[in-house]
């Protein structure tokens, strides 16, 4: 039997197609590590810098839970800072897993816009993965 994400408890909607590309991860990482119990998966863009901008990393997080996985959390990075001063700090956070959810300008995002800017988050994630932007890097434990 293929595992599932599961996404019901969420205070948000995951769709099908960021629930798809995970899950196809999902199922690579398990072919390679099938005890695996979570999964860290890092989405890069090569050319992103603190000079010349680009597509903001993205990381997420998936956990075993029982006989389903579960998003943990998805995590957008961007730089903060000029220069040989600048680094990668978390920018937008959804952390389902401790059901915190964070901007770095606006701090705690108001549960009545979560759904609405993770939908926006997620559409745009999507385009960017359709148009090969990505890197992706898969760590397991």
């Amino acid at each position: 039997m293929c595992p599932v994400i599961s996404t019901s408890g969420l205070p948000v909607t995951v769709p099908d197609d960021l629930r798809c590309l995970l899950q196809t991860h999902l199922n690579k990482s398990l072919a390679e590590q099938p005890d695996l119990t979570a999964l860290t998966l890092n989405f890069r863009d090569p050319d992103y810098s603190a000079e010349d901008g680009g597509f903001h990393p993205v990381e997420v997080r998936l956990v075993k839970s029982g006989a389903d996985w579960e998003i943990s959390y998805i995590t957008d990075f961007a730089y903060v800072g000029l220069g040989y001063f600048a680094e990668l700090a978390k920018e937008l956070d959804f952390d389902f897993g401790c059901q915190q959810y964070t901007h770095s300008l606006f701090g705690d995002i108001p549960s009545d816009e979560l759904a609405e800017l993770f939908s926006l988050w997620a559409d745009n994630f999507m385009q960017f993965t359709q148009m090969d932007i990505f890197t992706i890097n898969a760590s397991f434990d």
